[in-house]
């Protein structure tokens, strides 16, 4: 009887060890992939909608923001908390700029983007303000139209997958860049707005045509998977919206998130000056207003094995100018530059006892923009005159308040 007790315990021990099925026996000796225990971590930090704002200060909640000595020192200081940073432009870096950029052609910009060692970006609508050559030119080095001046080109490469040259049926600018950090290649595609043509000059455009955003990425993020790139990142001049819990996100950068390769990581949008940070079908999905007033600082985590991303965070900053000291270099690029176009500023064409702004009503309409259209019909001796709200970009205060009266 006791022989019998201890054979029984024996087999009920073996039977306990034993798989319960063939399936779970083929788990079993099927090794488990998990994530590397020391993923790699790589910071990306995001500007879009810069807008050449280079010395322009604006307000949020009371407390002043912007300019781009006081936005380089908020990116030189989480630069220097992460090995691995790459910074990047989504669009409208120039264009609709302030007149210390403006007045030269949005090459001071472009200096200071040299300056911060930017290293990927893409073209926004504004790019082609002053079309085409003048923007291939501004990008790639040229002389300057109105200083006469040779202008050596941005250091970084510009990535657009959907601007297509009508002569020669391929991309104006090369669809995509690979980025090699830390012995990982990150694949960056850029890509523009459709609806760049209904928004800009038509003379400006009409050598290219921009073909679908989302097709354009799917297509170069095969080519990219090809070439054993798993971890893509999309730069895409196109708006969307989020609440600041990521929830109710809407627009069209959303709608291309749902729709474009498994692949990609992260999108940076732009184009409509708005707050986005959110996940849409495992993809990270951000923009950071515009004008330098806030950026993106998305972190992602890489497995050195399988070349992919294991996890991601991401935080949108604003640039208070009470919680940092300016850049000094940055700083001193702009102090220059304003010495330039001073002359050609600073003069009073008129004055106003009654501050000009761009706020509307319900009917859409301001007294700024009634001030412009008034002027339009003076100048031109036309009966009507039309302008876009958005196309006005400050405020004209009244003379009290320029000499701080009230």
């Amino acid at each position: 009887m006791r022989k019998r007790n201890i054979l029984l315990s024996v087999g009920l021990a073996t039977l306990l060890t034993l798989p319960f099925s063939s399936a779970d026996a083929a788990v079993k000796h099927k090794p488990v992939k998990k994530a590397h225990p020391h993923p790699i971590e790589v910071q990306i930090l995001g500007i879009n909608d810069l807008h050449g704002q280079l010395d322009v200060t604006r307000t949020v909640g009371g407390r002043q923001v912007g300019r781009a000595d006081i936005l380089a020192a908020y990116l030189k200081q989480r630069e220097a908390q992460v090995k691995d940073t790459l910074l990047v432009t989504s669009g409208d870096a120039v264009g609709a700029s302030a007149p210390v950029s403006a007045l030269f052609q949005d090459e001071p910009t472009l200096n200071i983007l040299n300056t911060l060692h930017f290293d990927v970006g893409t073209l926004g609508n504004h790019e082609f303000d002053h079309g085409v050559n003048e923007m291939m030119r501004q990008i790639y080095g040229g002389t300057n139209p109105t200083t006469g001046e040779y202008f050596k080109g941005v250091n970084f490469p510009y990535v657009c997958a959907n601007v297509i040259d009508k002569k020669t049926k391929k991309p104006l600018l090369p669809p995509y860049v690979i980025k090699k950090v830390h012995g990982v290649n990150i694949g960056f595609i850029g890509v523009d707005t459709t609806e760049t043509p209904s928004i800009t000059i038509p003379t400006n455009v009409k050598d290219v045509e921009f073909t679908d955003e989302t097709e354009a990425i799917n297509k170069y993020a095969k080519v990219l998977k090809k070439k054993g790139v798993r971890t893509i990142i999309v730069l895409a001049h196109d708006p969307g919206n989020s609440d600041y819990d990521g929830k109710n996100a809407t627009g069209k950068v959303i709608d291309m998130a749902k729709n474009i390769d498994p692949e990609v990581d992260v999108v940076f949008g732009g184009h409509n000056h708005a707050y986005i940070n959110t996940k849409v079908a495992g993809k990270r999905v951000v923009q950071a207003y515009s004008y330098g007033t806030a950026f993106a600082d998305v972190h992602i985590w890489i497995d050195p094995r399988t070349k992919d991303v294991v996890k991601d965070s991401a935080e949108i900053v604003t640039t208070y100018q009470d919680s940092i000291t300016p850049d000094p270099e940055i700083k001193a690029m702009i102090d220059e530059d304003e010495e330039r176009v001073a002359p050609l500023i600073n003069q009073v064409l008129g004055t106003t006892t009654t501050t000009l702004t761009g706020k509307q009503n319900e009917s859409g309409e301001s007294n700024l923009g009634d001030f412009i259209t008034d002027a339009q019909r003076d100048i031109t001796q036309a009966q009507i005159a039309i302008t876009n709200p958005g196309g006005i970009r400050a405020d004209i205060n009244s003379r009290y308040q320029q000499r701080g009266e009230t």
